[in-house]
């Protein structure tokens, strides 16, 4: 189904804006130039975005040093501003450097990209939107995200078929690339070197992350408790603070529109009666700008270990859902070769009260609580066979049920990278109440290949 896309960023290499600076009359002044917008691209990779942006405004600042620049190298530096901005909530005001990125140079197809999804996902403006991601396609055809944004703003438009094809395309381009780094040692390779990966032992089992807990729930660590074996899933008990989920909440529900995916759209234009997959409602919030989302955020990173440096970049934005009576999501995966999310974690912030439904249920689990089948008549069963009966998915493999406070946090990927058939999950329908949840997603940053060795391209995903 269709999918937020997260922004985009860029960085120069120090070769290309050496090559596409302008030369002037002074070399000196050329070469402080050229030393400023490293100095710049620098900082922002090393994750301290705000003195990044203040080195970018800087340079954007000093008209005459930032004329010399080339088209492409200044749409970089205002791309990663906007990018910057654009993280930490402040949509209106990453608008103006990508929109100027734009007109500096009308072929940068980075900028392209994040002002279509600016303009169509924040400010519904789907046309103009439409337009500028068809040409981010052309320039870059092989460009799995150009591909993914444009089928959401079809989508949008209610444009389906193309939709569907733009969403098969970016899955296929994201899966050859996948292909060729795995031949090359990289993608396929093992995770432990970008984030720690726990063993579930067996279901029961306690262990400490080494993380303070901070008194979130009276143990000196966080504890995650073993769910499930296959796929491995923990309960992380009082991982956020009345506080926190209340802020959340407060945060989310001006922001709330109807959940959707490509299934909903297609069985309307079919005239099918099946039952929609997903009813609930849904808000994004980005993990930067308030000190409650970057402080969940953090806590996360810690219990992954992920580098502080790339922790940002690796996080999306939350994803807090709202279920009414009678909401539900059918089985699903959250990872595929587009979106690499290694992990999930899944906070429980309210609702929707002792025996009103709302459970999360891994119905292939076959060490879970529960289940009638053995887990290799579920597995033979697959994930077609179990969608559009919520009731019988919720009958079997292992179930969790939604206390406050609660995190759940289950792989998506096996230990060699590759997605793990056995993570599909469901959200239960709530029979009574309001449930309140948020998705957290970690993927794998484009700046490094699982192996925590750098990439050779100079394309990267800063946040």
């Amino acid at each position: 189904g269709a999918r937020r896309l997260g922004f985009l960023t860029y960085l120069v290499t120090v070769f290309a804006l050496v090559t596409c600076t302008l030369h002037g009359d002074a070399a000196e002044t050329t070469d402080l130039l050229v030393t400023q917008v490293q100095d710049a691209l620098a900082t922002h990779a090393s994750g301290d975005v705000d003195a990044a942006l203040e080195k970018y405004d800087a340079l954007i600042a000093d008209t005459d040093s930032f004329g010399r620049l080339s088209p492409n190298a200044a749409s970089s530096v205002l791309n990663n501003a906007g990018g910057i901005r654009y993280s930490a909530g402040d949509t209106d005001g990453a608008f103006p450097y990508w929109e100027r990125a734009v007109r500096v140079d009308p072929t940068h197809a980075e900028s392209l990209v994040n002002l279509a999804l600016l303009l169509s996902e924040d400010r519904g403006e789907h046309e103009t939107a439409l337009r500028l991601a068809r040409t981010a396609v052309k320039l870059r055809p092989e460009h799995a995200k150009s591909h993914h944004l444009l089928g959401n703003i079809l989508q949008r438009l209610g444009q389906i078929p193309e939709a569907h094809l733009r969403f098969k395309t970016a899955e296929a381009l994201a899966s050859d690339a996948q292909a060729k780094r795995g031949g090359e040692g990289g993608d396929d390779a093992h995770s432990e070197n970008i984030h720690k990966r726990y063993e579930a032992k067996h279901v029961g089992y306690l262990q400490s992350t080494g993380v303070s807990s901070d008194n979130l729930n009276g143990d000196e660590f966080i504890m995650l408790e073993t769910v499930s074996v296959v796929p491995p899933v923990f309960r992380i008990k009082g991982f956020l603070t009345q506080q926190e989920r209340e802020t959340l909440i407060r945060l989310a529900e001006p922001e709330m529109e109807t959940s959707r995916t490509l299934a909903d759209d297609t069985n309307i234009k079919q005239g099918s009666k099946k039952p929609p997959p997903r009813v609930s409602s849904t808000a994004w919030l980005p993990t930067r700008g308030n000190s409650v989302s970057e402080t969940i955020t953090n806590r996360a990173a810690d219990v992954l270990q992920l580098d502080p440096a790339t922790r940002f970049v690796s996080s999306e934005r939350l994803q807090v859902l709202k279920y009414t009576q009678g909401g539900y999501f059918d089985a699903h995966h959250e990872s595929t070769a587009f979106l690499n999310r290694f992990v999930t974690l899944l906070y429980y912030l309210d609702g929707p009260g002792a025996g009103n439904g709302g459970e999360t249920v891994f119905p292939l689990a076959p060490d879970g609580f529960g289940g009638e089948e053995s887990g290799a008549q579920q597995r033979e069963r697959g994930l077609h066979d179990l969608q559009g009966n919520i009731t019988a998915v919720c009958e079997m493999g292992a179930r969790t049920k939604p206390i406050p406070g609660d995190a759940i946090m289950f792989f998506n990927l096996d230990e060699a990278g590759a997605v793990d058939p056995n993570a599909i999950h469901a959200a239960c329908e709530v029979t009574n109440g309001v449930k309140w949840a948020a998705n957290h997603w970690f993927k794998y940053p484009e700046t490094t290949t699982r192996k925590g060795s750098k990439t050779n391209t100079d394309e990267k995903e800063l946040r």
